[in-house]
């Protein structure tokens, strides 16, 4: 473990004093120097996707509308059958990775930049609209993350696979937080008579249609919940490769000699309504899984307080139901942090008009110009 602390620490220092903190607005950014990002990530960048102003004007009131209109930009690889349905971590390709040096220096540009901390940086209609200073405040070291940040994270997840993995397209499905909000006013599925469905079952029902009305969860492997309890993030993960419910927490409960019975029982009283649920959308074809054992999964733990968001976008992304496909650092949250910022800011969903003074902290220091037939 100190081995680990000492290489974050490390690698940390090395980022700050590789990146030039800039001093105010007018210091001007191209006059940074970064290292040379590799060719094939500049150029796996996907075109942004970008709503019309009457499909955002109808997609603000209505997220599930909202939704439509992104996916259908994507709807034809969407609804082509992969010509093999392949686990996402067998295919080469992925999503570009993030240039560690230049989101640093992003964050500390527009930390000392009033101009920038007054435009809207990140928006996806009624999920989220965060100007600069916004941004700054929900990826300092002292917070936790929150359930809108993490959802548009998600999307961002699914949109990539559909992109960058398309024949593992439905392989494992990212659910929102929204599906655990619901599912905590779900007592039965049920009125006395026993045929009407509950109003907090109706809605849990019809959130999970809306998630997943591209997919075919019959032949998912891994379907991720992220959940929320307080302000901690964790993940269940429905593993249909070894039947078994996987619990990713990055709270050492062992370590904190406290008991994780009052965080997941409560989630565990749930299953079987989020199961049932599941079976209605899917015509009774789905298999029943809540009673399927549910190990906590021994994974790297996070060291700061308030790193658990950043740790569930990592877990999210890299479990392939037996492992972790890269390495996680407990110590490295502040480098997590920048990442995500980073990734969500300058990704193909993000519905914000980007100044070009960003532009140089994108990959390969430009804005990509894409055809038009892209």
């Amino acid at each position: 473990m100190q081995m680990l602390r000492e290489d974050a620490e490390q690698e940390i220092d090395l980022l700050k004093t590789t990146v030039d903190v800039l001093a105010g607005p007018s210091a001007p950014a191209p006059e940074q120097v970064f290292p040379e990002d590799s060719h094939d990530d500049i150029y796996s960048q996907s075109p942004p996707v970008r709503l019309s102003q009457e499909e955002r004007k109808l997609g603000s009131g209505c997220h599930n509308q909202f939704q439509r209109f992104i996916y259908r930009q994507v709807g034809d690889r969407l609804r082509r059958k992969p010509r093999k349905f392949l686990s996402p971590f067998k295919i080469a390709t992925s999503r570009p990775k993030v240039p560690k040096e230049r989101a640093l220096a992003m964050r500390n540009r527009i930390a000392n930049d009033q101009n920038l901390q007054e435009m809207t940086l990140l928006d996806f209609s009624i999920f989220l609209s965060y100007t600069g200073e916004e941004l700054l405040t929900s990826f300092a070291d002292n917070q936790s993350g929150e359930n809108n940040l993490l959802d548009y994270i998600v999307h961002c997840l699914r949109f990539d696979d559909i992109v960058h993995k398309q024949d593992s397209i439905g392989y494992r499905v990212f659910l929102t937080t929204g599906l655990w909000i619901a599912a905590k006013d779900v007592e039965q599925e049920y009125m006395d008579d026993g045929k009407t469905e509950t109003v907090e079952f109706k809605r849990m029902r019809e959130h999970l249609e809306v998630l997943t009305e591209h997919y075919d969860l019959t032949k998912a492997k891994l379907i991720f919940i992220p959940l929320c309890d307080g302000s901690h993030y964790f993940l269940y993960c429905i593993n249909l490769i070894h039947n078994r419910i996987d619990i990713l927490d990055s709270i050492d409960y062992w370590w904190n000699q406290t008991s994780p019975d009052d965080r997941h029982l409560p989630v565990w009283g749930k299953l079987p309504l989020i199961n049932q649920a599941i079976k209605k959308i899917t015509n009774g074809k789905f298999p029943t899984f809540h009673n399927w054992s549910k190990p906590f999964i021994d994974l790297p733990k996070q060291a700061g307080p308030r790193d658990c968001m950043f740790f569930v976008w990592k877990y999210m992304e890299f479990w392939d139901g037996d492992r972790l496909t890269i390495e996680i650092n407990p110590f490295k949250g502040m480098i997590y942090r920048i990442e995500m910022m980073h990734y969500a800011v300058f990704h193909a969903l993000n519905q914000a008009d980007l100044p070009d003074e960003l532009d140089i902290f994108r990959l390969g220091g430009r804005k990509i110009e894409f055809d038009q037939s892209q």
